[in-house]
């Protein structure tokens, strides 16, 4: 009996399939959550760009009523590239139809807006 006590006295103590598996599981929520936390960032920085081409929109298009710019252009505005259409308003022969629509660098289109307008 002397020989099998110091056996189990001596032997190493190892991991069980149950440990092992709950480490596992904290492993696998930690790099959960670090995706969630990235897939965040990414998508509040386009969010960002979108309420930046519209607020560019907005300001364009008070700029040419007050200014009375009714012609069509094509503006560079740092991330973001801003395509100004005026044509007549085919409904009624005294509106034009302002058509402003925001582009970031690589062509996609973050914002547009349309409106009517009395010349």
């Amino acid at each position: 009996m002397g020989i099998l006590a110091n056996v189990f006295r001596s032997r190493a103590k190892g991991s069980i399939l149950l440990e092992s598996m709950i480490s596992m599981v904290i492993v696998m929520t930690c790099f959960g959550v670090g995706i969630m936390i990235y897939a965040n960032i990414t998508s509040t920085d386009n969010n960002r760009l979108r309420l930046r081409a519209e607020l560019a929109l907005e300001q364009t298009a008070q700029r040419v009523k007050a200014e009375k710019l009714f012609l069509s252009e094509t503006t560079e505005d740092a991330p973001l590239r801003i395509v100004r259409i005026v044509t007549p308003y085919e409904k009624a022969p005294g509106l034009q139809q302002l058509q402003l629509e925001a582009y970031d660098l690589e062509g996609n289109k973050l914002a547009e807006r349309i409106e009517l307008i009395m010349p």
